[in-house]
């Protein structure tokens, strides 16, 4: 008794899990019409079988324009629309990236102005000129490999937050 309970239940699981599917039969023919049919083709005929949900949804409702509800869900929207806007910054993405640029000029002329002799590959002073002191010519020098790069570096970020700001700028004119 016990097994017939449980396969009536598992069959009535089933049959309501079908009710909400059905399967239709796409064909298409020598011509390349396709065909649409619930009956099962015939063996040797080519045929897709896909799965359809049948389940009830219902339609949303109409509104008339002018309603009360039809005011209200578009006051819901307006209202909706105002908080994802993004709220003004008076300016402070402008300020920050202002702020930004003048630092990585500081940083790069206080690399300049405070470099160490490390920093720095010394090329001698060259030929005295005619009726000079041997040692009177200024010495030559160029920064050395890892100076020269440090000193790119922060071109670059000098180059990359006057790009910051001129977008801070540039989204300020449009908000």
């Amino acid at each position: 008794m016990r097994r017939v309970h449980l396969c009536l239940s598992a069959l009535g699981t089933l049959v309501a899990f079908d009710s909400a599917a059905a399967t239709l039969y796409k064909s298409i023919d020598a011509n390349g019409r396709v065909t649409f049919s619930n009956v099962v083709p015939a063996p040797g005929e080519r045929a897709q079988a896909m799965e359809i949900d049948t389940s009830v949804r219902p339609a949303p409702a109409l509104i008339a324009p002018g309603s009360p509800e039809a005011l209200r869900q578009q006051r819901t929207r307006e209202n909706e629309e105002i908080l994802l806007r993004r709220p003004s910054d008076d300016g402070v993405e402008v300020r920050l990236a202002e702020r930004k640029l003048l630092e990585a000029k500081a940083a790069l002329e206080n690399a300049m102005n405070n470099s160490v002799a490390e920093d720095w590959i010394y090329l001698g002073g060259g030929l005295p000129r005619q009726g000079a002191r041997p040692y009177s010519n200024p010495t030559r020098r160029m920064p050395t490999e890892e100076f020269a790069a440090r000193l790119e570096a922060l071109e670059v970020a000098i180059k990359l937050a006057e790009a910051d700001l001129a977008a801070a700028e540039r989204r300020q004119r449009l908000s």
